[in-house]
């Protein structure tokens, strides 16, 4: 999501609380007395809070109701495994339903929760649920201005630093954990091309957790805690990410409680309010479950962002290749790859 174009002096912000130097993984107790160690400020994982996903089921829809309103997608749903299928095990919007002896229908959904779908990285990485997308600077824009620019990184680091983000060393990020507050990383990107697809003009953001490692989020899809490789990220600024942001923009230490964020927080997706429309639409209680978390699938990405993911993956493993080179070489002409050049 792209930065406002103008930014408002920044207020006045606390500095940095004196760190101390993060955990070892290999202390006693492992992972969990790292877990333990870091500050209460430091977002715990918390993968299954941010990729939780939930089941509505509709007990009953007659077939006057399913002609009208075409709750069950026929040609998507499942007529098997209505009463077999687990539903934490099942792929994000699989649907299920069987059709009763008198025409009527019985149906099940499985929906994401809000915290996937209504935010974003910068949201993820500030660790704040505002019910839509974090923008850096957004609350210091002035009403009516211009167009976003290009979030250059001298651009995001200003609008960052607006919100009361506050710069700090590489060093001192990757090693540390701060008292109060915890740090992110920004990154941005140009608008740029690989031989599979083009990527607009952005920014991302990453953010430390109490496990010492670093993890992210895409805008409406799951947080993730690995790189385009499944590898643990111990280092941001050298992770290969999806998305080709290629412009590392610096570490920055956060307190959420005491930054100014802004951004587009409509929240347009609710899955409580789409169980209460199936209730009023059909006249029929509608039961909302929270699933068990299973991170193959609720922290699997949609059809289409896996796509991206793949592809970036593809030619990420390129990387320093004779097409790597050829493709950029012509200014990143070259429409398919040639296997000849690998």
């Amino acid at each position: 999501m792209l930065a406002p174009a103008f930014l408002k002096p920044a207020a006045a912000a606390p500095s940095p609380s004196p760190s101390t130097p993060a955990a070892p993984q290999a202390a006693a107790g492992g992972l969990a007395a790292v877990i333990a160690a870091a500050p209460p400020d430091v977002p715990r994982l918390e993968l299954d809070r941010w990729n939780k996903a939930f089941r509505i089921s509709v007990p009953l829809i007659t077939p006057t109701q399913q002609q009208e309103y075409d709750v069950i997608n026929m040609d998507r749903c499942s007529s098997e495994g209505y009463d077999s299928a687990d539903a934490a095990s099942v792929p994000l919007e699989a649907c299920f339903y069987k059709q009763y002896s008198n025409g009527s229908y019985a149906y099940w959904v499985k929906k994401p929760g809000n915290l996937r779908t209504n935010s974003n990285c910068y949201c993820y990485a500030l660790d704040v649920y505002k019910g839509g997308f974090c923008i850096p600077g957004a609350t210091n824009a002035p009403a009516g201005g211009s167009p976003p620019m290009t979030p250059s990184c001298e651009f995001i680091r200003a609008a960052a630093l607006a919100d009361g983000a506050r710069l700090v060393p590489r060093q001192t990020a990757l090693t540390t954990q701060p008292a109060t507050g915890h740090y992110i990383g920004l990154l941005a990107r140009n608008s740029s091309c690989n031989p599979y697809h083009c990527w607009r003009e952005d920014f991302h953001a990453i953010r430390k957790d109490a496990t010492g490692l670093w993890s992210w989020k895409e805008p409406g899809g799951p947080a993730s805690d690995v790189d385009l490789f499944g590898n643990k990220i111990p280092d941001p600024q050298s992770a290969r990410l999806p998305g080709n942001y290629d412009q590392w923009c610096g570490f920055f230490w956060v307190d959420p409680s005491n930054m100014s964020i802004g951004g587009n927080f409509r929240e347009e997706y609710k899955v409580e309010a789409m169980a209460s429309l199936y209730k009023q639409l059909l006249g029929v209680p509608v039961t909302l479950e929270e699933l068990p978390y299973n991170q193959t699938v609720d922290g699997a990405f949609d059809a289409w962002a896996s796509k991206g993911y793949a592809d970036d993956l593809v030619w990420e493993l390129k990387r320093g290749t004779r097409n790597w080179d050829a493709y950029y070489a012509s200014g990143g002409s070259v429409p398919q790859l040639n296997p000849s050049l690998a």
